[in-house]
């Protein structure tokens, strides 16, 4: 922070955004990791639907992220962004590891008996649990 001009009056003061974005968010932990680094560690997850795993208690928010404070980065404990990445595979990814189309996948999951995991009404994304999954020669690789 500094001063311009005289700073004697408020609008005087010259204001760094990110020191004072480090002093809002605060730093975080190595426990924390921000929605970025948790949309990198889930494959197939839209960034966008993060909050939507939150909520229907898939994933955990961090102690140190308060959903009603605008200025507060959302994050989510580490623990539990891995706890689901080995619990869940996406469409997605099973069909990356398939080298089907997600649509194909889908289908050949359905033939197989392996229903979703989770409400996609809810979730907004198609999750298998990776232990039904290695049952299914098509998508053993993702399990």
């Amino acid at each position: 922070m500094g001063r311009h001009t005289t700073g004697e009056r408020y609008d005087d003061l010259l204001i760094d955004r990110d020191e004072v974005l480090r002093v809002v968010q605060g730093a975080g932990s190595a426990d924390d990791v921000a929605e970025p680094e948790a949309a990198a560690m889930l494959v197939g997850v839209d960034p966008r639907n993060l909050w939507r795993l939150a909520r229907a208690e898939l994933i955990a928010w961090s102690p140190r992220y308060r959903p009603r404070d605008p200025r507060s980065v959302r994050a989510f404990t580490r623990a539990s962004v891995e706890a689901f990445a080995a619990e869940y595979a996406t469409l997605k990814e099973v069909a990356t590891s398939a080298g089907l189309a997600p649509h194909q996948a889908m289908r050949l999951l359905r033939e197989a008996g392996i229903g979703d995991a989770a409400n996609y009404d809810q979730v907004r994304t198609k999750l298998y649990r990776r232990c039904d999954l290695a049952a299914c020669p098509l998508a053993a690789d993702a399990a």
